[in-house]
């Protein structure tokens, strides 16, 4: 209920008000005492009082208002004062109550700045601290941060040295430096070591690249994943697939000793290595399959003509080159190839080139994409080249493509197709003998293999036609042409 206000001169009255509302605006800004003006305004009230003048009650409500102000600056003093007075005391305090949570978010920002500055100073310090007393460890220790001393660490797998080289600083590129070196080594002593395993995947996990090359037996630079599973270590093979390893080996042909390299067909050489288990050969085939890794099973076409032979003919050829492939494939496994149909409709898939677009930057696909569907020659005279299906793409590597081909020359074989970063000089590799057509064109590396994988250098001018190292003309057929058959070269035999 509003008070019944005390019965004075408007002049008295709002004197009152204003002494009532200087006091407790002094006691709010001061934090100490009244001023006299308010102290005057006080005791004119309590003499007001005294004497009885107007209603008690709302002269008592108006002392009690000035009372309470002297405890507590934001009590709602003003019950007894004027509406007008009430207005501008309700806005004096909403300013006052802003300025107090501003200052108040500027202050806890400030502190919570000063402790992200201090954590981060103390941070640095402790890893300093670290990483100085790791460089002194291995400077007692005799290693030094150099490729050949690292490599011998990785080598024999000294897992409490390679530690203490992370945190003494080096750098990733001396990591891959020297893996390249000692990762054979370490691809063979490190099965089944844990620490060993855990170290490699921080590496990785840090910016180790893990489709680095590293030197095989023979010396020459094949994957990490190559050695890995040559050396039968499930594990390593594993986690360097789910870090992003292009799923197909990298090996160079040259030296490829069969005909079904694992760098061409990584599902069958994880089948043919004796050192894995048979549950650790599934389980990275499917992991191979899952980062795109094609298993087709092809299927002859009726869009392509090779010299009038029919379908039926055609599939039987390529049905006993999938025979000798599969050999030591289970039957279970081999229900999960893919049929596709040879011809330029063949649909390549994007595992491959997004992955490289994602770590190397550039457009692979667009540049996967424009590699044509068939290569075959115009003239029957270039018996060597036959015609060659384009199938997946299966590595980036140092600024080349490389595809997986099959080629018609009398049988079907399964071969490479490298293509230049200029994406006009294709090489194509075929697996062959001294005596056979591409042999007296391309030699063999080592000389005491009697087959070995040759090479013929294809020159690319234009989507339609180009020319072998040889000089014969050959022709390009796009992949996603409408043409309804294509009649290739009439007879090779």
């Amino acid at each position: 209920m509003t008070p019944t206000r005390i019965q004075l001169a408007e002049a008295d009255r709002k004197r009152l008000e204003s002494l009532a509302k200087a006091a407790v605006k002094e006691k709010f800004t001061t934090k100490g005492g009244l001023a006299n003006e308010a102290m005057i305004g006080y005791s004119t009230l309590r003499e007001l009082l005294n004497q009885g003048s107007g209603s008690d009650k709302t002269l008592k409500t108006v002392l009690q208002a000035i009372d309470l102000a002297e405890s507590d600056p934001l009590y709602e003093y003003t019950k007894g004062l004027s509406p007008d007075v009430q207005k501008m005391d309700a806005a004096d305090n909403a300013v006052r109550h802003r300025t107090l949570v501003l200052v108040a978010v500027l202050l806890v920002t400030v502190g919570v700045m000063s402790i992200l500055v201090l954590l981060r100073t103390l941070n640095t310090e402790v890893f300093s601290s670290q990483q100085e007393v790791a460089a002194q460890k291995l400077d007692q220790m005799g290693v030094a941060l150099t490729v050949e001393s690292v490599a011998s660490s990785i080598a024999a797998v000294d897992v409490d040295t390679l530690n203490l080289i992370s945190t003494a600083g080096a750098s990733t590129r001396l990591i891959e430096a020297a893996l390249s070196k000692g990762g054979r080594e370490f691809a063979k002593n490190s099965i089944g070591d844990v620490a060993a395993a855990d170290w490699l995947n921080r590496e990785m996990e840090r910016g180790v690249n893990p489709d680095l090359r590293v030197l095989s037996a023979e010396e020459q630079e094949v994957s990490f994943l190559h050695v890995a599973l040559e050396s039968g270590n499930a594990d390593l093979a594993i986690s360097l697939i789910d870090h992003n390893a292009t799923p197909y080996p990298y090996q160079n042909l040259y030296y490829a000793k069969d005909e079904f390299p694992i760098f061409l067909h990584p599902i069958h050489g994880v089948a043919r290595i004796s050192s894995l288990r048979t549950s650790d050969k599934e389980k990275i085939a499917r992991r191979l399959l899952k980062a795109g890794v094609g298993y087709y099973k092809p299927v002859a076409s009726e869009k392509i003509s090779i010299f009038q032979d029919s379908i039926e003919e055609r599939q039987q050829d390529f049905d006993e080159l999938i025979a000798r492939l599969d050999q030591d494939i289970s039957i279970d496994f081999q229900q999960l190839r893919t049929e596709t149909k040879l011809d330029f409709s063949f649909s390549r898939r994007s595992e491959i080139c997004l992955s490289a677009e994602n770590r190397f930057g550039g457009e692979w696909c667009s540049a996967m994409e424009k590699v044509p569907a068939i290569i075959s020659s115009e003239e029957y005279r270039d018996h060597y080249l036959g015609v060659i299906f384009v199938l997946d793409l299966m590595a980036i590597s140092e600024g080349r493509m490389y595809f997986q081909v099959i080629q018609w020359l009398g049988d079907y074989q399964f071969g490479m197709l490298e293509v230049a970063a200029d994406e006009e000089t294709f090489i194509f590799w075929k697996w062959d003998w001294g005596s056979a057509p591409l042999g007296v064109k391309g030699r063999c590396i080592i000389e005491k293999y009697q087959e070995c994988f040759r090479s013929l250098v294809i020159d690319k001018h234009s989507e339609t036609e180009g020319k072998t190292s040889y000089g014969t003309e050959v022709l390009f057929t796009s992949r996603g042409t409408t043409e309804e058959e294509i009649v290739l070269p009439t007879d090779y035999r």
